[in-house]
Protein backbone atom coordinates (compact mmCIF):
# COMPACT_ATOMS: atom_id res chain seq x y z
CA UNK A 1 0.00 0.00 0.00
CA UNK A 2 2.79 2.42 0.82
CA UNK A 3 4.20 2.15 -2.71
CA UNK A 4 0.80 2.84 -4.25
CA UNK A 5 0.25 5.77 -1.89
CA UNK A 6 3.57 7.25 -3.01
CA UNK A 7 2.40 7.66 -6.63
CA UNK A 8 1.23 11.24 -6.23
CA UNK A 9 -0.21 11.54 -9.75
CA UNK A 10 -2.37 8.40 -9.57
CA UNK A 11 -5.89 9.16 -10.83
CA UNK A 12 -7.45 5.70 -11.16
CA UNK A 13 -7.01 2.79 -8.77
CA UNK A 14 -8.48 -0.70 -9.10
CA UNK A 15 -8.26 -2.72 -5.91
CA UNK A 16 -11.09 -5.15 -6.57
CA UNK A 17 -10.77 -8.59 -4.96
CA UNK A 18 -7.50 -7.74 -3.19
CA UNK A 19 -8.46 -8.38 0.44
CA UNK A 20 -8.46 -4.64 1.09
CA UNK A 21 -9.62 -3.53 4.55
CA UNK A 22 -10.85 -0.20 5.87
CA UNK A 23 -7.48 0.28 7.60
CA UNK A 24 -5.65 -0.50 4.37
CA UNK A 25 -7.71 2.10 2.53
CA UNK A 26 -6.73 4.68 5.15
CA UNK A 27 -3.08 4.15 4.17
CA UNK A 28 -3.88 5.63 0.75
CA UNK A 29 -4.62 9.09 2.18
CA UNK A 30 -1.59 10.65 0.41
CA UNK A 31 -3.63 10.23 -2.81
CA UNK A 32 -6.44 12.48 -1.57
CA UNK A 33 -5.67 15.23 -4.10
CA UNK A 34 -5.07 13.14 -7.21
CA UNK A 35 -7.33 10.07 -7.06
CA UNK A 36 -10.55 10.41 -9.11
CA UNK A 37 -11.69 6.80 -9.67
CA UNK A 38 -11.59 4.13 -6.98
CA UNK A 39 -12.64 0.51 -7.50
CA UNK A 40 -12.85 -1.34 -4.16
CA UNK A 41 -15.28 -3.96 -5.46
CA UNK A 42 -15.50 -7.37 -3.75
CA UNK A 43 -13.60 -6.41 -0.60
CA UNK A 44 -16.00 -7.34 2.23
CA UNK A 45 -13.59 -6.06 4.91
CA UNK A 46 -14.13 -2.52 3.66
CA UNK A 47 -16.96 -1.25 5.86
CA UNK A 48 -18.34 1.95 7.36
CA UNK A 49 -14.97 2.59 9.03
CA UNK A 50 -13.63 3.39 5.54
CA UNK A 51 -15.97 6.34 5.02
CA UNK A 52 -13.61 8.91 6.56
CA UNK A 53 -10.86 7.79 4.18
CA UNK A 54 -13.14 7.72 1.15
CA UNK A 55 -14.44 11.20 1.96
CA UNK A 56 -10.88 12.59 1.87
CA UNK A 57 -10.45 11.67 -1.79
CA UNK A 58 -11.81 14.02 -4.45
CA UNK A 59 -13.40 11.08 -6.27
CA UNK A 60 -15.53 11.41 -9.35
CA UNK A 61 -16.52 7.75 -9.05
CA UNK A 62 -16.54 5.01 -6.40
CA UNK A 63 -17.13 1.36 -7.30
CA UNK A 64 -18.23 -0.16 -3.97
CA UNK A 65 -20.19 -3.31 -4.89
CA UNK A 66 -19.21 -6.23 -2.67
CA UNK A 67 -18.08 -4.12 0.28
CA UNK A 68 -19.71 -4.05 3.71
CA UNK A 69 -20.55 -0.35 3.57
CA UNK A 70 -24.08 0.16 4.92
CA UNK A 71 -26.69 2.88 4.52
CA UNK A 72 -25.32 4.42 7.72
CA UNK A 73 -21.87 4.77 6.16
CA UNK A 74 -23.29 5.93 2.85
CA UNK A 75 -25.31 8.63 4.59
CA UNK A 76 -22.16 9.85 6.40
CA UNK A 77 -20.36 10.02 3.05
CA UNK A 78 -23.30 11.88 1.51
CA UNK A 79 -23.22 14.45 4.30
CA UNK A 80 -19.48 15.02 3.80
CA UNK A 81 -19.92 15.40 0.04
CA UNK A 82 -22.82 17.79 0.52
CA UNK A 83 -20.83 19.89 3.01
CA UNK A 84 -18.06 20.16 0.41
CA UNK A 85 -20.60 20.77 -2.41
CA UNK A 86 -19.33 17.76 -4.33
CA UNK A 87 -21.03 15.08 -6.42
CA UNK A 88 -19.80 11.58 -7.10
CA UNK A 89 -20.86 8.67 -9.27
CA UNK A 90 -21.22 5.41 -7.35
CA UNK A 91 -21.96 1.75 -7.84
CA UNK A 92 -23.66 0.99 -4.54
CA UNK A 93 -22.91 -1.88 -2.18
CA UNK A 94 -25.72 -4.44 -2.37
CA UNK A 95 -27.25 -3.54 1.01
CA UNK A 96 -27.49 0.12 -0.01
CA UNK A 97 -28.64 -0.62 -3.55
CA UNK A 98 -31.73 -2.48 -2.35
CA UNK A 99 -32.56 0.17 0.25
CA UNK A 100 -31.93 3.15 -2.01
CA UNK A 101 -34.15 1.98 -4.84
CA UNK A 102 -36.87 0.75 -2.47
CA UNK A 103 -36.94 3.86 -0.28
CA UNK A 104 -40.64 4.46 -0.79
CA UNK A 105 -41.52 1.14 0.84
CA UNK A 106 -40.10 2.58 4.06
CA UNK A 107 -42.11 4.91 6.25
CA UNK A 108 -42.08 8.10 4.21
CA UNK A 109 -41.95 11.21 6.33
CA UNK A 110 -40.15 14.53 6.19
CA UNK A 111 -36.88 13.14 7.55
CA UNK A 112 -36.75 10.30 5.02
CA UNK A 113 -37.70 12.67 2.20
CA UNK A 114 -34.95 15.13 3.18
CA UNK A 115 -32.40 12.33 3.47
CA UNK A 116 -33.47 10.93 0.09
CA UNK A 117 -33.01 14.39 -1.45
CA UNK A 118 -29.50 14.62 0.04
CA UNK A 119 -28.47 11.24 -1.39
CA UNK A 120 -29.81 12.12 -4.83
CA UNK A 121 -28.07 15.50 -4.71
CA UNK A 122 -24.58 14.13 -4.04
CA UNK A 123 -24.59 10.69 -5.68
CA UNK A 124 -25.15 9.72 -9.27
CA UNK A 125 -26.18 6.08 -9.00
CA UNK A 126 -24.70 4.06 -11.84
CA UNK A 127 -25.54 0.41 -12.59
CA UNK A 128 -22.51 -1.86 -12.49
CA UNK A 129 -22.72 -2.75 -16.17
CA UNK A 130 -22.60 0.95 -17.12
CA UNK A 131 -19.81 1.97 -14.76
CA UNK A 132 -16.93 1.12 -17.05
CA UNK A 133 -15.96 -1.21 -19.82
CA UNK A 134 -12.76 -2.82 -20.98
CA UNK A 135 -11.14 -1.23 -24.02
CA UNK A 136 -9.17 -3.95 -25.82
CA UNK A 137 -7.38 -1.46 -28.09
CA UNK A 138 -5.78 0.47 -25.25
CA UNK A 139 -5.70 -2.53 -22.89
CA UNK A 140 -7.32 -0.41 -20.24
CA UNK A 141 -10.49 0.64 -18.51
CA UNK A 142 -12.54 3.30 -20.19
CA UNK A 143 -15.75 4.92 -19.12
CA UNK A 144 -17.56 8.12 -18.39
CA UNK A 145 -15.96 8.57 -14.96
CA UNK A 146 -12.32 8.07 -15.86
Amino acid sequence: MDFIASISTLRSLHLDRTGLTSKGLARLSPLKSSLRFLNIRCNPDVDDDAIESIALFKLDFLFAIGTSITMYGLSRLAERLDDDRRRMGICLPEACDVWFFDIYSHAVNDVVAQWDALLKRVFEIVPEEEAFSWDAETDGITGEFL
